[in-house]
């Protein structure tokens, strides 16, 4: 079954394997807007991070 998925790409006969992440994926995204919701992230952390440095 996970060959007719994985291989061949039918997900009507196949089956997929998910992982303890499955739980916390919320929404489709593609993978430019990943790093940019990284990037994002990171520009507003770093923002503060002179609050953390003597």
């Amino acid at each position: 079954a996970l060959r007719w998925a994985a291989v061949n790409g039918d997900e009507k006969k196949g089956c997929f394997m998910a992982g303890q992440i499955a739980g916390l994926v919320k929404k489709e995204q593609t993978v430019h807007e990943i790093i940019q919701e990284i990037f994002s992230q990171a520009e507003e952390i770093l923002k503060g991070a002179g609050k953390w440095v003597k």
